[in-house]
């Protein structure tokens, strides 16, 4: 018994460690996808290119918050290519609001679907005692689904479209406000 706690003990420093600072990058995606989701609740009649900008900066945001993420913990491969693509598909979204509602949402769905993956991916490689494992493959698993709505049904109404980015985001939102605070809770024990 005191080789396993001593084990997970040894784990626990390491993953503290890792996510010393790591933790407030989760706050702001969680924080940003909050904002996003609030104001497709709130405002579901919008003009879309206005919803389309606000996506467009989530995903910049993103990009950048999952950027430094990646460079600061050892997750960097997965990491980097999933901000690199929100980077683009943030670019794509706010430079060229012109290409056609259709094609927009099936290339933010490929971004949601890269993602969730990332996400898996994550969870994956975490150790399987974690408790944030379970909360990172939720993150994953609804994220995956939501993508998979936008790449197979890009052409439903623009109110169904800004509810499910709003529960998705709002969900994201949760579970990414969550895994920070449990992450800060760790490093802080430490």
């Amino acid at each position: 018994m005191t080789i396993e706690t001593d084990a997970l003990r040894r784990e626990t420093l390491i993953v503290a460690a890792q996510y010393k600072d790591g933790w407030k990058y989760y706050l702001w995606r969680g924080l940003f996808a909050g904002a996003l989701g609030f104001c497709a609740l709130v405002w579901p009649t919008i003009s879309l290119s206005v919803l389309l900008a606000l996506v467009g900066i989530y995903c910049l945001i993103d990009g950048v918050t999952g950027m430094a993420s990646a460079i600061r913990t050892a997750d960097r491969g997965v990491g980097i290519i999933q901000a690199v693509f929100s980077l683009a598909v943030g670019a794509v979204l706010l430079f060229w609001p012109g290409t056609t509602l259709k094609t927009l949402l099936i290339i933010f769905g490929i971004w949601v679907l890269i993602s969730g993956i990332s996400q898996i991916l994550t969870a994956r490689r975490m150790m399987v005692y974690q408790s944030e494992r379970g909360l990172v493959t939720g993150i994953g698993a609804v994220t995956i689904a939501f993508g998979l709505i936008l790449v197979f049904w890009p052409g439903t109404g623009i109110v169904a479209i800004a509810w499910a980015i709003a529960a998705a985001a709002l969900l994201i939102a949760a579970m990414l406000i969550s895994l920070a605070l449990r992450l800060k809770r760790l490093a802080d024990s430490a």
